[in-house]
């Protein structure tokens, strides 16, 4: 393409194979977080989880203290991340 870098168009495409493989190979997994308590804590849980896998995707609901992770990482890692962070998961 006119004005594009040599090469860049390859890595374009590189990075959307990468996103498809990715959500190929993705699952959601469920957990219970009884200390979830606020906005605060999504936000901490959420960046603890993106800091394991950047693409996952985390939807909470603070009245129920659920917690849905989509990523391609491994429940148990995933659940570590939420541990970390200072938080208590447990599996949905």
């Amino acid at each position: 393409m006119r004005g594009q870098r040599p090469g860049s168009g390859a890595r374009i495409a590189e990075a959307a194979y990468i996103a498809l493989i990715h959500r190929k190979e993705a699952a959601l997994t469920r957990f219970t977080v009884p200390d979830m308590t606020c906005d605060g804590c999504i936000k901490a849980i959420t960046a603890a989880v993106r800091r394991l896998d950047p693409a996952a995707t985390v939807a909470a609901d603070l009245p129920t203290h659920k917690v849905e992770i989509t990523s391609g990482k491994p429940a148990a890692d995933l659940a570590a991340a939420i541990d970390d962070a200072g938080f208590t998961a447990q599996a949905a």
